[in-house]
């Protein structure tokens, strides 16, 4: 009747062994270290709460095996198990803890015994309930790194990383990948920016995982985004003169090459060019902005003795305006012919913003 409980309890014994892993396990029920064993045990690593428990009866199951073990000796021995014996020897062990009790010394070796056992008694209260109730600090930004990209004005931020946490806690770890990052006005920021990265959680898997977010946000400056000319008074002077020159350059060259006779060569002598209006446009997405100049052409032809004076109007686009390391870089200008001078300043203006540029874009340059 004790061998085959015995056995059952060896068993037992070993599964629960089992579940704690291996090495680090067997190392702290060596140094009889449960915490140390909780910490690695398969089914229970997550579940703080079943610690106390899980310590009460695992040392009653060794009791168990030692009682077994001393009752499995007597019947080898031959000595009969009975509740008579049993008795006498509680009896002759309660006169011998009496008598020692009287004793100047055996009271105050009895008043140490109890107060080494509260004490033991109260820490394993206080750190089973320390255990039950502790969380676990997580910062959740101060770990992920932030990149931003795009032009300045449209820039977009991107964050990588994660929190530094326990690995070993696959329900950790699912909470850290559902953990989503949200950045202030991404997607339109500027350098120079302080915008707040904020980490978006579930405060009850927190809780019920006893997880402490100590941080969850961070405030960062923006900065690195390409720059662009958004508008034309951020390019330099120098940039803008360097424009204005190209463009005037273009537009001169396109009136002259201009031919009114078909049948003979003729005299193109350009008496004036004269900008009237100018517009300025940015591409959001491209980071380039683009420049549309009008031109007053005056001028003379000269064929086969005669001379005509002409009005031409000619819309300059100077595009591709972006900063590059070398300051304006490459510009790209393109001249169309606009009206002839049966139109004036004002109807040629008035006609290009019906079909060629926006009012809107309209601005003010130095002639």
């Amino acid at each position: 009747m004790t061998v085959i409980p015995f056995v059952i309890s060896v068993v037992a014994l070993l599964f629960e062994i089992y579940g704690v892993s291996t090495v680090s396990a067997l190392s702290s029920v060596a140094r009889m270290d449960f915490g140390g064993m909780l910490s690695s045990a398969y089914n229970l690593q997550n579940i703080e709460s079943m610690k106390i428990p899980f310590i009460i009866l695992f040392l009653a199951h060794i009791s168990y095996l030692i009682v077994a073990i001393l009752f499995m000796r007597m019947d080898k021995k031959g000595e009969s198990v009975n509740s008579t014996k049993f008795e006498k020897g509680t009896e002759n062990l309660i006169k011998k803890l009496q008598t020692f009790a009287r004793d100047p010394k055996g009271k105050k070796t009895w008043i140490g015994i109890v107060s080494v056992c509260a004490v033991v008694l109260v820490g394993c209260v206080g750190f089973g309930l320390y255990n039950m109730f502790k969380k676990t600090p997580l910062d959740l930004v101060s770990d992920v790194q932030v990149t931003f990209s795009g032009y300045d004005g449209e820039g977009s931020a991107t964050i990588e990383g994660t929190a530094d946490y326990d690995h070993t806690n696959a329900d950790i770890t699912s909470f850290i990948y559902g953990v989503t990052y949200e950045v202030e006005n991404n997607g339109e920021l500027s350098n120079g920016d302080e915008v707040t990265i904020t980490a978006n959680y579930s405060k009850e898997t927190a809780n019920s995982l006893k997880l402490d977010v100590t941080k969850a946000s961070k405030t960062i400056e923006v900065e690195g985004l390409e720059e662009v000319y958004r508008t034309w008074d951020d390019l330099s002077k120098e940039d803008q003169k360097t424009v204005l020159d190209r463009t005037y350059d273009k537009v001169m060259k396109k009136a002259k090459d201009t031919t009114y006779q078909y049948f003979g060569k003729e005299t193109i002598t350009v008496n004036s060019l004269n900008q009237i209006a100018a517009y300025y446009t940015y591409a959001k997405g491209s980071g380039e902005g683009s420049l549309k100049l009008i031109y007053k052409a005056d001028i003379t032809s000269t064929y086969d003795g005669d001379t005509v004076n002409h009005v031409e109007y000619y819309m300059a686009t100077a595009s591709g305006l972006k900063p590059t390391k070398d300051g304006i870089g490459k510009i790209s200008v393109d001249v169309s012919y606009l009206y002839s001078q049966d139109d004036s300043e004002q109807e040629a203006i008035e006609d290009a913003e019906d079909y060629r540029v926006d009012a809107e874009d309209k601005i003010d340059i130095e002639k």
